[in-house]
């Protein structure tokens, strides 16, 4: 029963402790991006860039020392490329099928007038060449090393250690991740608490997207497909959006 009560404890910790490593990246950021905003003005994808990188770098770092300091190897990680060629058939599977949602949702919201601008910044080709590397270069490479291999990697050792059953734990590896993902993904502050701001597709997305993920890492027992999957898809909701914009403007 202690263990028990010790694996929520913890829990409860990592969903805080993921979303230090995001603000603290974010915090890098703002440190560093004064001295490049000269290579992008529009803030169209500089920020956000560094911010995943140091995102992505500390998450390794950290399951690097966990694998120095515990008894968790790399591998329990996700870091290994087993079931490569299932994963890779599922993302296609599942990219072709949303790429025709996405682009039936989006040019129904463009024709209707619930969206009027699909970027938040001036679309010039410099501007929109760096958003859309980002997101299928590291976007997804930086947020699935975060809350799938660090975040599940460690509850499937810790349920383990406190002795819940196979489906258990698992079950427990799904739903807090999942809990810390939406939470990333909702503008708030917490002194005094307040959500400022959220997007209901955009969290109904990441709910259907952070499921998909999760369910790859979960069957193959590697962090490469939800990788993979992750680029992959925001890959096609920036071209998409692309698309409707010529289309509409």
């Amino acid at each position: 029963m202690i263990k028990k009560l010790v694996y929520f404890a913890i829990a409860l910790a990592l969903i805080f402790a993921v979303e230090s490593i995001s603000k603290f990246s974010f915090y890098l950021a703002d440190l560093i991006l004064p001295s490049l905003q000269f290579f992008d003005r529009a803030n169209a994808f500089l920020y956000i860039t560094i911010h995943h990188v140091f995102q992505g770098l500390i998450s390794l770092l950290i399951m690097y020392v966990i694998s120095l300091l515990r008894q968790i190897s790399l591998a329990d990680f996700g870091l290994t490329n087993n079931q490569w060629k299932y994963s890779l058939k599922r993302v296609i599977q599942f990219a072709l099928v949303w790429w025709v949602i996405q682009l039936s949702v989006g040019f129904y919201m463009m024709s209707n007038g619930t969206v009027a601008d699909l970027f938040s910044f001036e679309l010039t080709v410099k501007n929109y060449l760096g958003y859309f590397l980002f997101q299928i270069l590291l976007s997804g490479t930086s947020e699935e090393l975060l809350y799938r291999a660090l975040l599940i990697g460690l509850l499937l050792f810790l349920g383990n250690q406190a002795g819940f059953s196979k489906k258990l734990n698992i079950a427990l590896a799904v739903m807090i991740p999942m809990i810390a993902f939406i939470i990333g993904h909702v503008s708030y502050t917490i002194f005094p608490f307040a959500i400022l701001s959220y997007n209901v597709l955009q969290l109904l997305t990441v709910v259907i997207f952070g499921g998909f993920y999760t369910y790859l890492f979960i069957k193959t027992k590697s962090v490469f497909g939800p990788i993979l999957a992750h680029n992959v898809l925001n890959g096609i909701i920036v071209l998409s959006s692309l698309i409707l914009t010529f289309v509409f403007n």
